[in-house]
């Protein structure tokens, strides 16, 4: 998210700066594409700066048309190395798997061989009852409380800043990257429900309530001004720092994280030397990230590899019947299925941190069968 942010706001940036047209044009369009090239999500920020070139004043269409086109040519020349590379290793350079499905049902549906259906298809199999839901109450209306509990601190300035910049021109371009980043992720919201997909809009909300800010400022009498500036930024400082502390204390420094930190390399090392093959594990992600020759690409969309060690450690998924799970299981070549005795959820593939299947589950013969404490609260 740090990197993607960054390049974001530099491609607005350069785009809403005063350098010449085509240089402006294609720095920003390079910039997008960089941007696709390190997050999927990246491709909505080609509709983000092709409007924000639109909105320049002063122009004639034709000239505004021209350098949209020098932008759109110049992002997907940048994303270009990373669409081949998708082609050649995927067989696909567009389609992101599990991250593809955005109109599936439930979030079982997004894994395995469910096909999902698409807008059309969705639209034509549903009431207007359920597309409200799915597309308002589950959609519009959780992605904007979503937002504002994510600008928390700021909540408040940035109401009131839309109110002010509302009518002025100057402001089009953040307003409009910022409606459609979120409203790019009303379909999915409900499904993957990740708030750090949020997190690319929150300097250009911080932009807006400072404008909030500015305005209120200048209503108030000379002498009051510094006061409230001081306590203002105290304010928001203060509530930052209080929410980044509590929430930094809570998932960094617990017994928990460190024992299971320590449990991960202790497992991946026991792995590397006595597993070959495709591990399916609940959070493999951190096993694999253990391992020193950890590698990403040609074997499947979402998951990472270990060439030298000769494992491969997946994410199985969830699914509500395990008999659902094993024709997406067998496809992937899954030798192993990773265990532990401490669950005791019915479902086979549960929503616990470390684990993937539920042990009291009858498991096919073809696969074998590995038991670890890895995440248990035991000290060996």
């Amino acid at each position: 998210e740090p990197l993607f942010t960054f390049i974001f706001l530099c491609a607005l940036n350069i785009l809403l700066s005063h350098m010449g047209a085509f240089k402006k044009n294609a720095l920003a369009g390079a910039l997008g594409g960089l941007a696709y090239w390190v997050r999927p999500n990246g491709i909505i920020l080609l509709p983000i700066l092709v409007i924000a070139s639109l909105y320049e004043t002063g122009i004639q269409r034709k000239e505004k048309i021209i350098r949209a086109l020098i932008l759109i040519t110049f992002f997907f020349a940048a994303a270009l190395p990373m669409l081949y590379e998708r082609q050649a290793y995927f067989g696909t350079a567009f389609d992101y798997g599990e991250n593809s499905k955005y109109f599936a049902e439930r979030y079982v549906d997004v894994w395995g061989a469910t096909p999902a259906p698409s807008l059309t298809q969705y639209i034509s199999t549903h009431t207007l009852a359920n597309l409200f839901n799915r597309f308002v109450t589950t959609g519009t209306l959780l992605v904007a409380l979503q937002f504002c509990y994510s600008i928390l601190p700021s909540v408040f300035f940035f109401t009131y800043g839309i109110s002010v910049i509302g009518k002025n021109k100057t402001w089009r371009p953040v307003i409009s990257a910022l409606s459609i980043w979120m409203a790019g992720l009303i379909p999915i919201f409900h499904l993957y429900y990740l708030p750090r997909h949020l997190f690319p809009i929150i300097p250009f909300a911080l932009l807006i309530a400072g404008a909030g800010i500015d305005d209120l400022l200048k209503h108030l009498p000379e002498r009051k001004r510094q006061f409230w500036i001081a306590f203002i930024a105290a304010h928001i400082a203060g509530l930052f720092v209080l929410i980044s502390l509590t929430f930094f204390m809570s998932r960094m420094l617990t017994k928990d994280d460190q024992r299971v930190a320590r449990d991960r390399m202790t497992w991946s090392a026991w792995a590397a030397t006595h597993l070959k093959g495709t591990i399916a594990a609940g959070n493999g992600m951190g096993i694999m990230l253990s391992l020193p020759d950890t590698r990403v690409g040609g074997v499947g969309m979402l998951d990472l590899y270990a060439p030298q060690s000769e494992i491969r450690i997946m994410y199985p998924g969830k699914f509500d019947r395990l008999e659902n799970a094993m024709p997406t299981l067998k496809a992937r070549n899954v030798s192993y299925i990773v265990l532990d005795d401490r669950v005791a959820d019915p479902l086979p593939f549960v929503t616990e941190k470390y684990l993937s299947i539920y042990s009291g589950t009858t498991i096919p013969p073809y696969f074998k069968e590995v038991y670890s404490n890895y995440g248990m609260n035991s000290q060996s």
